[in-house]
């Protein structure tokens, strides 16, 4: 089995991060990585997509104001084509584009929307950061994007594995409140013109055992209008 791509920098971990939105700016501390998804591409496969190859890195954070106030910040970070050392010289002078990846556009619109909407149900937006990669990146001069957002209160309804998680564990009764819950909070996150991209599982869903209030939670969701 092959491993996954792994374009972490360290220096990622090591550097605050200032969020901006609507005036205001917060400043976080990378804690620990959570996950990475690389995008990888050929110089033509980036060529066809008309944006450069991306890695997408989650990470856990904690306001420099005091450890009790943690976010959730994901990381876009133009990496190289996977031919880069094969390509004429020509070729690589137009790889970088500084084109941000339109995934991250369309979950910072999202969260906008989310956040215009008043929804109770997300996590709130807490900003984004645009840099550009020194000479120790992987593309110098390209982007990396930083997009923030708190992180929700409650339990996860699982734990991953089919059948295990506090919502397998509990009573009918309790069930059927999370259930109604949950679509609640998806009925409030589509009324702000929001939907998934692709599907949520029990590790997305979190249960406020003190509002009674379902929350999602997802790298994967936000991304589209309905």
């Amino acid at each position: 089995m092959s491993s996954t791509p792994c374009y972490m920098l360290p220096s990622l971990l090591f550097h605050p991060i200032k969020l901006t939105t609507q005036g205001t700016t917060t400043e976080w501390r990378p804690i620990r990585k959570i996950q990475e998804d690389a995008f990888e591409m050929t110089g033509n496969q980036a060529i066809s997509y008309t944006e450069p190859p991306v890695t997408m890195i989650l990470l856990r954070c904690e306001s420099t104001d005091g450890p009790h106030r943690e976010a959730m910040i994901i990381v876009y970070m133009q990496i190289p084509v996977l031919d880069a050392d094969i390509l004429p010289q020509d070729h690589l002078a137009r790889n970088p584009v500084k084109t941000i990846s339109a995934s991250a556009v369309e979950l910072e619109n999202a969260y906008k929307r989310l956040r215009d909407g008043n929804c109770k149900h997300a996590p709130s937006f807490l900003g984004t950061c645009y840099v550009e990669q020194d000479s120790n990146g992987w593309v110098p001069g390209e982007y990396i994007f930083y997009l923030g957002v708190s992180v929700v209160p409650g339990i996860q309804f699982g734990t991953g594995r089919i059948g295990e998680g506090p919502y397998f564990d509990s009573d009918s009764e309790k069930r059927a409140e999370m259930r109604n819950g949950f679509k609640e909070a998806y009925s409030s996150i589509a009324a702000c013109d929001v939907g998934p991209w692709g599907l949520a599982g029990a590790r997305d869903l979190f249960w406020d055992e003190s509002t009674r209030k379902v929350s999602v939670h997802s790298t994967i969701l936000f991304c589209y209008r309905i």
